[in-house]
């Protein structure tokens, strides 16, 4: 597993993220999602709890939803 290896599969992982806000998966469908091996998807993925890009939730990863109220 190289550092480059995780960052590429970071950023992959941060962009769909983006594009579909209510992703949620675990680990096993990250690693098919993002055809990645286990070791990489899991350091991408902790990476991006780390950094609080994505939460951690019974063992599925997810963004925080942020609730807005309109006056």
């Amino acid at each position: 597993m190289s550092a480059v290896d995780v960052q590429e599969t970071a950023r992959r992982i941060q962009i769909d993220f983006i594009e579909f806000p209510m992703l949620r998966v675990t680990l096993r469908q990250a690693c098919r999602l993002w055809s990645a091996p286990h070791d990489v998807c899991e350091a991408a993925l902790l990476s991006l709890v780390r950094t609080e890009f994505l939460f951690d939730r019974d063992g599925q990863f997810h963004r925080p939803v942020h609730s807005e109220l309109v006056a």
